[in-house]
C-alpha cells in the first residue's frame, strides 16, 4: 500500500501499487504488440507491390512478352498489399 499527500497536505487515497503495475505491464505489452503490427503494415504493402513488380519484370525478360507479365505482376502485388490492409482492418474490428 502506498500512502501519500499532495503539496497542500490533503491525503490521497491509498492504492495498491503491485496490482496496478502488473495490469499496466500487461496493457503496455499489448499496446506495443499492436503498434508493431500496424507499423509493419506499410512495409508489408510496399514489399508486396515490389515483389510482384520484380517478379513480373523477371518473367517478362525471361519469356520476352513485355509488358504483360510486368503489369500482371504489379496488379497481383497491389492486390496482395490491399489484402494485407483488409486483414489488418478485420483483426482490429475483432478487438
Amino acid at each position: 500500500m502506498v500512502d501519500a499527500s499532495d503539496s497542500i497536505g490533503a491525503e490521497i487515497v491509498p492504492i495498491r501499487a503491485e496490482a496496478s503495475i502488473t495490469s499496466m505491464k500487461r496493457e503496455t505489452r499489448r499496446a506495443i504488440r499492436e503498434l508493431a503490427y500496424y507499423s509493419s503494415l506499410g512495409l508489408q504493402v510496399a514489399l508486396s507491390i515490389f515483389i510482384g513488380l520484380f517478379l513480373g519484370v523477371y518473367l517478362d525478360r525471361r519469356l520476352a512478352c513485355t509488358p504483360w507479365l510486368t503489369l500482371i505482376g504489379l496488379g497481383m502485388g497491389i492486390v496482395a498489399g490491399f489484402r494485407n490492409i483488409g486483414l489488418a482492418i478485420k483483426k482490429s474490428r475483432k478487438l
